[in-house]
C-alpha cells in the first residue's frame, strides 16, 4: 500500500475529488425523478390544462428542466 501511495501522491486531490464528483452525478440522477414528479404534482395541479397557453406553457417548463439536468449531468460526467 505504501508504494501505491508513493505514486499517488501528486493525484491525491483527483483521488478525492472523482469519487464526490461521481456520487453527486448518481445522487442527481437519482432525485430526477422525484423533481418531475413535483413539478408535476404541485406545478400543474393549479393551472387549467385545458387552456392551449397553459398546457405549453408547462410542456415548455418540463423541457427546459429536463436540459438543465441533462446539461448539468454531462458537465459532471465529463469532470470525472
Amino acid at each position: 500500500m505504501l508504494k501505491i501511495m508513493k505514486y499517488l501522491k501528486p493525484y491525491i486531490l483527483l483521488a478525492i475529488i472523482s469519487p464526490l464528483l461521481m456520487i453527486g452525478e448518481v445522487v442527481g440522477d437519482l432525485l430526477l425523478p422525484y423533481l418531475m414528479s413535483y413539478i408535476v404534482n404541485y406545478g400543474i395541479t393549479g393551472m387549467d390544462i385545458n387552456d392551449p397557453v397553459t398546457g405549453s406553457l408547462v410542456t415548455r417548463m418540463t423541457n427546459d428542466i429536463t436540459q438543465v439536468m441533462d446539461f448539468i449531468e454531462q458537465f459532471v460526467g465529463i469532470a470525472t
